[in-house]
Formats: structure tokens, C-alpha cells, sequence
């Protein structure tokens, strides 16, 4: 089965665009409260995602 990845600008997703992304199937998580630069979110979600 396919996957997705949606990582939102280094601002963050607003909460209407994780609705509607929920809405669709996607499922929401968070790496902590800390904004983190878009490069490093990618980095450290492809390495979790791999090691699945």
C-alpha cells in the first residue's frame, strides 16, 4: 500500500488544513512542540519510516 508523507512549512499546518488532510485518512502526529527546519523533519521521519 502506498504511503504519504505531508510535512507542513517550517510555520506549521493550521488546524482547517489537518482537518481536512484527516478528513482524506491521514493520520496526525507530532514530533514535539518545538518548530523544527524542514530538512531535519524529513531526515528524521524517513529514518523512523525505514526502519519500520
Amino acid at each position: 500500500m502506498p504511503k504519504v508523507l505531508c510535512i507542513g512549512a517550517e510555520g506549521g499546518w493550521i488546524d482547517y488544513e489537518v482537518d481536512l488532510l484527516c478528513q482524506q485518512g491521514c493520520t496526525s502526529v507530532s514530533l514535539g512542540q518545538r518548530i523544527l527546519r524542514t530538512e531535519t523533519v524529513v531526515n528524521v521521519l524517513l529514518g523512523h519510516w525505514l526502519k519500520e
